[in-house]
């Protein structure tokens, strides 16, 4: 058996910031023009962002296919939340999302988080705490992800657009 070695990997419903997430973890380790999109390697380490859904409109991932692609390696998800009356209003906008898809991906996307919670190492990403705790929120994201990182992004309120 080779050297286990760390993968990260993000993922929670798209809209939920796990984009931002993901560009900010591979910024903190190093990466300096990852775009937080797909997979990323540095060093020792992999970094997997993939929405729920990703790619297509109903293309999913769930723990299954993360432990088969990462058998070996120490894995640590980031789980990522934000309000969902939020996220279907991004949705609506961004893709044109009907009521069946924001529904559909919805109760998919919360079964897949729901499945990691009860298997893996997690931490709940909540977009809401981070704009209400900014640093400290970042500094527990980063220990428990084993990170050692003074960098701390910009944070912007994304969600009044969708409140006004």
């Amino acid at each position: 058996m080779g050297k286990i070695i760390k993968a990260i990997i993000i993922t929670g419903p798209e809209s939920s910031g796990s984009a931002f997430i993901a560009k900010t973890i591979g910024k903190a380790v190093g990466l300096k023009n990852w775009d937080g999109y797909g997979e990323a390697i540095f060093s020792d380490l992999r970094i997997l962002h993939q929405s729920q859904p990703y790619k297509t409109r109903f293309q999913y991932a769930d723990y299954p296919e993360y432990k088969f692609y990462y058998p070996q390696y120490d894995r640590y998800f980031v789980l990522t939340t934000r309000d969902v009356s939020i996220v279907d209003r991004s949705k609506k906008n961004r893709f044109k999302a009907s009521t069946y898809s924001l529904i559909h991906n919805r109760i998919r996307s919360k079964a897949i988080l729901s499945n990691i919670i009860k298997q893996d190492k997690f931490f709940i990403w909540n977009y809401e705490t981070m704009i209400y705790l900014g640093k400290p929120y970042f500094d527990l994201l980063y220990k428990f992800l084993g990170i050692e990182s003074n960098y701390y992004p910009k944070v912007k309120d994304g969600n009044r657009k969708y409140l006004r």
